[in-house]
C-alpha cells in the first residue's frame, strides 16, 4: 500500500506537469496520451526493479516494514533476479475483469498471483518463483548489532588481522551480507558462496584461513574492528 500510494503520488504529480505543459504548448498537447501511457508503463514496470537494484532488494515500502528481496537460499538478490521477479508482475493480477458500466477500466483481479502463493510453501508468486528469490523480513535491531562471529576468533586470528582492507562499499556489504546469513545456509552452501570471493580478497589482503568461509568471517572481523575504532 505504501508503493501504490507513492505511484499514485509520483502519477499525479507529472500528471499536473503534462496538463499544464499540453495546456501550454499545442504540440505536447497532440502527444500528451502517449507520454501518460509511458508514465503509466514506467510505473508499473519499472518502479519496483528500480527501487529494489538500487537499494539492495528494498522498495520505499519495504524498507518501511523491513521487508527485503533475497535469493531463495538467502544470498543478496541480484539484478537479473530483480529484473525477472519484476518482469513476471503483471500476470500476478490476471484474469481482469471488465466493468459494465465503464468499458475503458478493468479490475484486476490477482487469481493468478494468488493462487501461486498458495500452493508454494514459501507463499511465493510467479515472480519470484521463477527470478529465484524470496521476500524476508529483518529484524531492525539484529541489523544495527555487527554479526556474531561463531566460532569465536582466537588469539592467532585476532592478532593476524589486517589493518586494511580496501574494500569497496558494495564489497563490504556482500561481506556483511554474507555473515548475518551464513548460519541459515548450511556449511556445503555456506563454503560454496565463500568460494566466489574469498580468492579475489586473497589477493589483496594477507589473510589465510583452512577454508573459504572462514577467510571471509576473518575479513569481516577486521572490518567491524576497524569501523568500531
Amino acid at each position: 500500500m505504501i508503493d501504490a500510494f507513492l505511484r499514485l503520488f509520483i502519477l499525479f504529480f507529472l500528471l499536473l506537469v503534462v496538463g499544464f505543459l499540453s495546456w501550454s504548448w499545442r504540440e505536447i498537447a497532440e502527444a500528451s496520451t502517449g507520454v501518460v501511457l509511458f508514465v503509466l508503463f514506467l510505473l508499473e514496470w519499472g518502479y519496483g526493479a528500480f527501487f529494489e537494484i538500487l537499494f539492495r532488494g528494498q522498495t520505499p515500502g519495504k524498507a518501511a516494514l523491513s521487508l527485503r528481496v533475497v535469493r531463495a537460499d538467502g544470498s543478496p538478490a541480484g539484478v537479473q533476479d530483480l529484473l525477472l521477479r519484476n518482469l513476471l508482475r503483471g500476470a500476478d493480477v490476471l484474469p481482469v475483469w471488465a466493468l459494465p458500466w465503464l468499458p475503458a477500466f478493468a479490475v484486476p483481479t490477482f487469481a493468478v498471483g494468488v493462487l501461486v502463493m498458495f500452493l508454494d510453501p514459501r507463499l511465493r508468486r510467479l515472480g519470484d518463483l521463477v527470478g529465484g528469490t524470496l521476500v524476508v523480513q529483518e529484524s531492525r535491531a539484529h541489523l544495527r548489532d555487527t554479526a556474531p562471529i561463531k566460532p569465536p576468533l582466537t588469539e592467532k586470528e585476532r592478532a593476524g588481522l589486517p589493518l586494511h582492507l580496501g574494500l569497496s562499499a558494495e564489497e563490504r556489504r556482500v561481506l556483511e551480507d554474507f555473515v548475518r546469513r551464513r548460519q541459515q545456509l548450511g556449511r556445503a552452501r555456506a563454503e560454496e558462496l565463500a568460494e566466489m570471493f574469498a580468492p579475489t580478497l586473497k589477493e589483496r589482503v594477507d589473510l589465510r584461513a583452512e577454508t573459504s568461509e572462514r577467510l571471509l568471517v576473518l575479513a569481516y572481523a577486521a572490518m567491524v574492528r576497524r569501523r568500531d575504532e
